[in-house]
């Protein structure tokens, strides 16, 4: 059996194992990594995995759990296996959280039911949720609305559905949310061969004229909907014929920020004396800062950079650059001062004695520069040169 994964994030040893068992596969069998993939279309998975040849899997896998889960990410997660199964029908869904989620919010509940009654598995979480779509749609609508904002509900009448969602967002057709929302629903809802309806989305005539990741994503399920206005109706003819994104799913990526701040990672993981505390890598969750079993959160409004390290008591932070971006990197080490300082103090508490802490940016490739913050390149092990002596790698 061949196993190949294919993702662009970065993935811990542990939750390989996890996803291995997950799928049936003992956990030591042989596999290799292929990293990194760019996405071809509006959203990638995190992770795809194909056995002997044949994508089998397309996995989303997440650390978020109800104390931080929101109505963006239960949303906008669904949506991102329409592109996927437009590409592989056959494949298998999976929702994989990295920690035991145990749903407390309606929000939680509902994120969870649109996941199962979309047939999309779940790892990880413990509790009910709504099973099939008639719970599913009671809970969304009989869930509180805060303040002014509009209603987000779904009607199912004999001639139609009628979806209420706002899809206007500072004056553009970019509400991500609901984009995510509105795409699930139809998905789910496209059988029962009814014309759906979006009202209380907030749009202008002119927003329909968009093509934009509602429309492609209703394309590859080839259904229509029609935008509610005061004096008119105006509907977009959703086909596949019209989905317009590239042939294939995903491209595999040589260079660039992200390949080389994770391989980077990887390279840190297998160094004796060296703890990787927080990552940030661009295009990846959003990861936690965590020292031993000590984990925080790094508060939202707080500048963060690529990649922070422990080497005995110096702390490395660490912002990744495409080379042509090294000035833009230099320049925005200046923002980390309130990361600096909260992550002394989180340090201080978890027992960690602090010697130094240094910033510098690391390129993909090399760049001619002798600002003593440039600390070289790294593409992989076997291409990379630090201009610095405080990388002893």
């Amino acid at each position: 059996m061949k196993i190949r994964f294919y993702t662009e994030e970065y993935l811990y040893d542990k939750d390989i194992k996890n996803v291995l068992r997950l799928i049936g596969v003992n956990e030591n069998s042989d596999y290799d990594i292929v990293n990194i993939v760019s996405t071809n279309n509006s959203s990638l998975l995190d992770l795809l995995v194909e056995i002997d040849g044949v994508m089998e899997y397309g996995i989303e896998i997440t650390q978020t759990t109800d104390k931080d889960s929101r109505n963006s990410s239960v949303y906008q997660r669904g949506q991102k296996f329409i592109q996927f199964r437009h590409y592989y029908p056959d494949a298998k869904c999976l929702m994989y959280y990295t920690e035991t989620f145990k749903p407390t919010t309606d929000t939680a509940k509902f994120g969870f039911g649109l996941f199962h009654n979309m047939n999309i598995s779940l790892f990880n979480v413990e509790g009910d949720y709504p099973t099939d779509i008639d719970e599913l749609i009671k809970l969304k609508n009989n869930m509180k609305t805060k303040g002014d904002n509009v209603p987000v509900r779904v009607n199912i009448y004999p001639d139609r559905i009628v979806l209420s969602a706002k899809l206007e967002k500072s004056g553009e057709f970019s509400h991500d949310p609901n984009i995510g929302f509105v795409s699930s629903m139809c998905y789910l809802l496209r059988d029962y061969n009814l014309p759906i309806h979006i009202i209380n989305h907030n749009l202008t005539k002119k927003h329909t004229n968009s093509r934009n990741k509602l429309f492609q994503n209703l394309c590859t399920i080839d259904t229509p909907i029609t935008f509610e206005f005061e004096d008119e109706n105006i509907t977009w003819d959703c086909e596949v014929s019209k989905y317009t994104d590239a042939d294939t799913y995903f491209t595999i990526k040589e260079d660039g920020e992200k390949v080389s701040m994770i391989k980077f990672c990887k390279l840190l993981d297998s160094t004796p004396g060296v703890e990787v505390i927080f990552r940030n890598i661009a295009g990846c969750e959003r990861e936690k800062m965590r020292v031993g079993n000590n984990i925080v959160p790094v508060p939202k409004k707080v500048k963060i950079p690529d990649v922070v390290y422990l080497q005995g008591d110096k702390v490395m932070i660490v912002e990744g650059e495409c080379d042509y971006n090294l000035k833009k990197g230099i320049k925005q080490l200046d923002t980390f001062d309130d990361f600096e300082s909260f992550t002394e103090t989180f340090l201080s508490e978890c027992g960690v004695n602090v010697g130094s802490i240094k910033r510098g940016v690391i390129t993909d490739k090399y760049v001619e520069n002798r600002n003593p913050l440039y600390w070289g390149y790294f593409l992989s092990s076997t291409k990379r040169y630090f201009t610095t002596d405080e990388i002893t790698l």
